[in-house]
């Protein structure tokens, strides 16, 4: 499975995620919600089972994971604004979370790329591009790399469709949501109308 390939995945576990997460808290009953996910995202009646099983754990990782990124963030902010170099705030990455070197320089140099603007007032990258930067700067093995990868990918995914289906409900569009689930090119075309994606 190549990168491109996986990425692909974990976008479509976090729309899939998403979907699960706003059934939910517009309280459909987890039959409706298994219809959806049967007939919108053809799932088979297994996997859907799965998905619903794995959810509550999934989107507590993806919250899990958007705190220790805002931690992150919050850390080398702090030092930034006090002029600290990158081999203090490294070894403040260190001390607080563990790291060897190695991952501190990897969690570092990854914050900087893809949220500098929670850093500086720099534009913020495309996550994609900064993992890849950031594998290119670091010869790091891939585990790491992936496992951020495919947390930020999962991550893009969830709120793009979450944001999708809120708009949706917003404008009482409910015949679009199930529409949007059986035509990915409809539901593309959604993105691009609520402005959620280019």
């Amino acid at each position: 499975m190549t990168l491109e390939m996986r990425d692909r995945e974990k976008r479509k576990e976090g729309e899939i995620y998403g979907i699960i997460d706003v059934c939910r808290k517009s309280n459909f009953s987890e039959e409706s919600i298994m219809k959806i996910l049967q007939e919108g995202e053809r799932l088979s009646e297994e996997s859907a089972k799965i998905y619903l099983e794995e959810a509550e754990e999934a989107l507590k990782r993806i919250d899990d994971y958007r705190v220790f990124v805002k931690i992150l963030c919050e850390i080398i902010s702090d030092m930034k604004k006090i002029n600290a170099g990158d081999d203090a705030i490294i070894s403040k990455l260190q001390d607080k979370f563990h790291f060897d070197k190695d991952d501190a320089e990897f969690y570092y140099d990854y914050v900087m790329k893809t949220y500098k603007d929670k850093i500086t007032d720099s534009n913020m990258e495309k996550p994609e591009e900064a993992v890849k930067e950031t594998k290119n700067d670091r010869e790091r093995r891939h585990e790491p790399i992936l496992s951020i990868h495919d947390k930020e990918n999962q991550e893009i995914g969830e709120e793009r469709m979450l944001m999708l289906i809120q708009r949706l409900v917003a404008d009482q569009r409910f015949d679009e949501i199930k529409r949007m689930q059986d035509d990915k090119s409809y539901r593309g075309e959604l993105y691009r109308e609520y402005h959620i994606v280019q």
